[in-house]
């Protein structure tokens, strides 16, 4: 048993990760770069602020350089859907190991950029046509398709990570709404009472999910993100 960590950035400043790796060498893992786009025209607009490709690009090199395994992340949308296979001939050039392709979360302010359950399914059957075409290993998330059921999402399962957001709080899922929503906070809480309550959260949830598909309450989006939002609101 032990601990290891690794981490996801946007790529715009290396230096405090860099520091960490060196002094955490013998657990850390990996870096995940988030990827909206295969040009900076694509990836600037959806991150709202100029420069920000160029950015990634070189933090890319840097972990490269370091001797990190970088992994890729990449949230798809109606702005970028027609783009995967250069995203993922990107992700070749970057030096990338991994990619994963994720659905963006429906909010208030991003309705024109969300996906609809029919385009989920022809994107997921489109990168699954990539897989053996390119050597990065190439993974889609459940924010962009999963088997639906009681069970219907892989991250209901606590398999062998935990996310923390900068604050030191138990994110339930990464992929819920306003950043994931949030358990409880490390400071003040053992681990073991904080994974008490993770697990606690999920079958709540399982057990509605049960309710709703025995009387036939199934609307669009169920097997989405947007059933965990809507539950846990």
């Amino acid at each position: 048993y032990g601990y290891s960590w690794h981490f996801i950035s946007n790529g715009q400043n290396t230096q405090p990760y860099l520091s960490l790796i060196e002094k955490y060498r013998n657990s850390f893992k990996h870096v995940t770069l988030s990827l909206d786009g295969a040009t900076a025209e694509t990836h600037d607009q959806l991150r709202r602020k100029k420069g920000a490709f160029d950015n990634l690009l070189r933090a890319a090199k840097e972990y490269v350089e370091y001797g990190c395994d970088l992994f890729i992340s990449t949230s798809l949308n109606q702005k970028n859907k027609k783009d995967i296979e250069k995203i993922i001939l990107l992700a070749e050039e970057l030096g990338g190991k991994r990619i994963v392709f994720l659905g963006t979360i429906s909010t208030e302010w991003n309705q024109n950029l969300t996906l609809s359950d029919g385009e989920n399914l022809e994107i997921y059957q489109e990168i699954m046509s990539f897989r053996k075409e390119n050597k990065i290993k190439i993974h889609v998330g459940n924010s962009l398709y999963t088997r639906g059921g009681v069970n219907f999402c892989s991250y209901l399962n606590l398999h062998d990570e935990l996310t923390f957001n900068a604050k030191g709080e138990l994110i339930f899922c990464c992929d819920t709404a306003n950043n994931g929503i949030t358990i409880d906070t490390i400071k003040g809480n053992t681990l073991s009472s904080l994974i008490a309550k993770w697990l606690s959260y999920s079958a709540d949830l399982q057990a509605s999910r049960a309710k709703q598909i025995s009387t036939g309450q199934i609307i669009e989006g169920f097997d989405t993100c947007n059933f965990c939002n809507t539950y846990m609101s």
